[in-house]
């Protein structure tokens, strides 16, 4: 894979207990390039996406975001990267207000 590419993935394999939610997937996103994930329900797109967003820890692999490393102590990285889950739940007692009596 090359080091142009936006997004790297190497080896990613994410288990659940011994359910196997990804194993060993590659893929490179270059610059300018649309990727979609496409398949039916328990492919891994929800657990590949989580684990390039650092939501879930990969049971083995790498993630490279531009070419940095993505991990735990790498939160700088997620400041450019925008990720709105298609089960987006808020908590009920919140609102838009801020400061208004």
């Amino acid at each position: 894979m090359s080091d142009s590419a936006k997004i790297r993935i190497n080896g990613l394999t994410k288990y659940y207990g011994s359910t196997r939610g990804i194993e060993n997937l590659n893929l490179e996103v270059k610059s300018g390039e649309i990727f979609g994930f496409l398949g039916p329900n328990g492919a891994g797109k929800s657990t590949t996406i989580r684990c390039i967003m650092n939501i879930l820890l990969p049971s083995k692999g790498s993630i490279h975001i531009n070419g940095d490393v993505v991990s735990r102590r790498n939160s700088q990285l997620f400041k450019k990267v925008g990720y709105i889950p298609g089960e987006l739940a808020l908590y009920e007692h919140l609102t838009a207000a801020i400061g208004l009596n």
